[in-house]
């Protein structure tokens, strides 16, 4: 994992189609943020809301129910948004996974720098 979050979607809250790695503005991947994001995970932490949706560019969508993982890439082939909350609080727990040691050494590694648990030597 190269990052993760708790994410509080309220009523009215939505999210436009993005890649999860992609540079909209200038049509490239990120070349210093988020490049190295390779799959995507979003756990749903409750479904007792309506809306949120979590949609695909093809048409696909995820209906959120409690306790549910969804992964895929997290690159232009796998373009989503979330719909519209209409009703109550969405809440998420996502999270990225990379295989870039680099990221791994310095965005993780550097938690547990002085840890036993790991070492950012190897």
């Amino acid at each position: 994992p190269e990052y993760s979050d708790l994410v509080i979607w309220r009523q009215g809250e939505e999210m436009a189609l993005h890649a999860d790695n992609w540079d909209y503005i200038n049509n490239k991947p990120f070349n210093v943020d988020l490049y190295f994001r390779e799959v995507s995970c979003l756990v749903y932490l409750n479904d007792d809301f309506k809306g949120g949706e979590t949609f695909f560019e093809d048409g696909f969508m995820i209906t959120p129910k409690k306790g549910m993982l969804s992964m895929f890439p997290s690159d232009l082939t796998h373009k989503h948004g979330v719909k519209r909350v209409t009703e109550g609080v969405r809440y998420t727990f996502p999270s990225w996974l990379t295989s870039h040691e680099n990221i791994i050494h310095q965005r993780v590694g550097s938690y547990f720098k002085n840890s036993y648990l790991y070492d950012i030597n190897k």
